[in-house]
């Protein structure tokens, strides 16, 4: 089997023996080891958080079907 990316795949390629630079989904931010997307992924979830505190959140109905 050939180490070259599957297209479409949902990873980047693995490129080094790095266990940290292994397996790791894409992402808008372009990050490919996991210590540094686990930290700017808590980030952008601590920004959206408090957005959200601010009344800035989603609007509408969700709790019932239509």
């Amino acid at each position: 089997m050939s180490e070259s990316p599957i297209k479409g795949s949902y990873f980047y390629p693995n490129t080094s023996d790095d266990p940290d630079r292994t397996d790791v989904l894409r992402n808008k931010f372009g990050i490919e080891t996991h210590s540094e997307l686990r930290i700017e992924e808590y980030r952008a979830t601590a920004f959206r958080m408090a957005e959200i505190a601010e009344g800035d959140g989603p609007t509408g109905l969700f709790d019932r079907c239509i």
